[in-house]
C-alpha cells in the first residue's frame, strides 16, 4: 500500500476517534443532565415531604391541643345525662326530703338520688310508712347529670331551705370503697359527705371511646359482650384487671382541667335502671289516665341486684 492509502486509513481512524469522543461527550452530557434533573426532582420531593411533615405536625399539635381542652360543666352534665337516676317525689312532682344520718351520726334532711333502682324502691317504701297517711309519694326519674349538678351546686331547685342533695351509688359497693374514695376526695380538698365510685377500664378504652362504668359488674358484662362479638371464648379468656376507681366529683374536676381527650368519654348505664325508667313512665301514664286511683303499695325489696366480682386488690 502506498503512502496515499496509509494517509486515508489514518484520516479515517482519526475521524472514528473524533466521532467516539463526540458521542462519549454527548452521552456524558446526557447523563449529567439526567442526574441534574433527578437531583432536582429529589430536592423537590424532599421539600414536599418536609412540608407535609410540617403540616402533619401542625395538625397533630392542633388535635393534641383540642384533646387537652377542658370540658365545661354543661358538657359534663350532658354526658352524665345518658344515665338515669331515681328520687322520691310527691303528688306535685316536687322532691321529698328524707331524714338521713351520716357516718358521724348526725341527721339532716336530704333529697337523695339513687342510681340503683332497687334501693330507691326500698327508700320509697320506708318513706311511705313514715309520711302522714294519705300523702302520695312516688319514685321519680331524673338524668344523672342534672342530679349531679344539683348536688354540686351547679344548678338550683325549689326545695326546703337548708335541704342538701346527695347521690347514692350501690350501697354494698360504697361501703367497700368508701375508705379509698374518701382519701381521694380529702387529697383534692373535696367534701366527703357522700362518695360515688365510677370505674375506668384500660382494656376497654380505644382511641375513639372511653367507657366509664358505675359498677365492676358492668365492666365485666361489657367485656364479655366485646369478647363474644370478637369470636373469643369468654370462659377461656381472662377478665379485665386494669381498673381505675375514682369518685365522680374527682373525675368531674379532672375533666374540667383538661390534659387529655375527655370528649370520648361515654358513661355506661345499667340495664335494670333503664327498665325501671320504663316502668316508672308506664305508671305515670296510668296515673294520668286515672288521677283519682290510689297509688299501689310499695313493698321493700331486699334482693341485692348486683352479682359483684371479687373486691379490688
Amino acid at each position: 500500500m502506498g503512502r496515499g492509502g496509509r494517509a486515508k486509513k489514518k484520516a479515517s481512524s482519526a475521524a472514528t476517534d473524533d466521532d467516539e469522543l463526540l458521542n462519549a461527550a454527548i452521552s456524558e452530557s446526557q447523563e449529567a443532565l439526567k442526574k441534574l434533573e433527578l437531583e432536582k426532582a429529589q430536592a423537590e420531593a424532599e421539600k414536599v415531604k418536609a412540608k407535609r411533615a410540617q403540616v402533619a405536625k401542625q395538625v397533630a399539635t392542633a388535635r393534641c391541643d383540642a384533646a387537652g381542652e377542658p370540658l365545661s360543666r354543661k358538657q359534663i352534665v350532658s354526658m352524665l345525662d345518658a344515665i338515669p337516676c331515681f328520687c322520691i317525689v310527691n303528688a306535685a312532682k316536687k322532691f321529698v326530703p328524707l331524714r338521713m344520718t351520716d357516718k358521724a351520726g348526725n341527721a339532716e334532711d336530704c333529697c337523695v338520688f339513687w342510681t340503683e333502682p332497687v334501693e330507691a324502691k326500698d327508700a320509697l317504701a320506708q318513706a311511705v310508712l313514715q309520711r302522714p297517711e294519705g300523702e302520695s309519694l312516688a319514685m321519680g326519674t331524673m338524668p344523672l347529670g342534672k342530679a349531679f349538678a344539683l348536688c354540686e351546686g351547679w344548678a338550683e331547685a325549689e326545695v326546703a331551705v337548708g335541704c342538701a342533695f346527695q347521690l347514692r351509688a350501690h350501697a354494698v359497693m360504697v361501703k367497700e370503697l368508701r375508705p379509698l374514695l374518701t382519701q381521694q376526695l380529702e387529697t383534692m380538698g373535696l367534701s366527703t359527705t357522700w362518695v360515688f365510685p365510677v370505674f375506668l377500664c384500660e382494656e376497654l378504652t380505644t382511641d375513639s371511646v372511653m367507657p366509664i362504668f358505675l359498677s365492676r359488674a358492668d365492666v365485666v358484662s361489657t367485656w364479655e359482650a366485646a369478647m363474644m362479638q370478637a369470636g373469643h371464648d369468654v370462659k377461656k379468656a381472662t377478665p379485665p384487671s386494669k381498673l381505675t376507681v375514682l369518685d365522680l366529683r374527682m373525675l368531674a374536676q379532672r375533666m374540667q382541667s383538661g390534659g387529655m381527650d375527655w370528649s370520648i368519654v361515654s358513661f355506661v348505664g345499667m340495664d335494670r335502671a333503664f327498665e325501671a325508667v320504663r316502668e316508672a313512665q308506664a305508671q305515670e301514664a296510668q296515673r294520668q289516665s286515672a288521677p283519682t286511683a290510689p297509688l299501689p303499695a310499695v313493698a321493700p325489696t331486699t334482693t341485692d341486684p348486683d352479682d359483684e366480682p371479687p373486691p379490688l386488690e
